[in-house]
């Protein structure tokens, strides 16, 4: 009620409210993996604590705090994240990359360099593992000997010249650990 109060004052109603709100969460969720992908990827952080994983509904000064990854009924948001989509960057295992440039539009004639980063905290080292990497037409492998409990290792670097793709498109970089024993 007292949302839709507020949003009268503004000539709007709950529909641009929820709109609002899911557009919240949206970029929430985007800061709360960044967040997280931070402290995995961080070599002096041996583990982390994700506080604010469910909402702890707070008034502060006429406003409500909301600021956890699920609903205070750990369900996920509208928008938001998952089980399954926190999983991905917030397992036991951890694919990530460090850009070079930071900016993710490239013209062609451009290149790129990711470092590709590999935290583990599963139960035992794994072996005879391969890094795949995709975008569009191009991809490639490397072999990782073992990869061992703990903090992120720099695993190789992916390089990509966007001359080489065959027309402007969003394309989608998948970096994946696989044949890991």
């Amino acid at each position: 009620a007292k949302r839709a109060e507020w949003l009268a004052r503004f000539g709007l109603d709950n529909t641009w409210g929820d709109r609002l709100q899911d557009a919240s969460h949206a970029l929430q969720r985007v800061y709360q993996k960044r967040g997280i992908e931070c402290a995995r990827t961080d070599p002096h952080c041996d583990g982390h604590c994700f506080w604010t994983i469910v909402d702890v509904v707070v008034e502060n000064k006429g406003t409500y705090s909301a600021q956890g990854m699920f609903n205070p009924f750990w369900e996920q948001k509208p928008n938001g994240y998952s089980p399954e989509n926190v999983a991905v960057f917030n397992g036991a295992t951890g694919v990530f990359l460090d850009t070079d440039p930071k900016d993710m539009i490239f013209t062609s004639g451009q290149s790129f360099k990711a470092d590709v980063l590999f935290a583990h905290y599963g139960d035992a080292p794994l072996k005879n593992a391969q890094v795949k990497w995709s975008v569009g037409t191009l991809g490639g492998t490397f072999a990782v000997d073992a990869l061992p409990l703990g903090s992120p290792l720099a695993l190789g670097t992916i390089e990509i010249d966007f001359a080489r793709l065959p027309a402007p498109a969003r394309y989608t970089l998948r970096v994946e650990i696989a044949g890991a024993m």
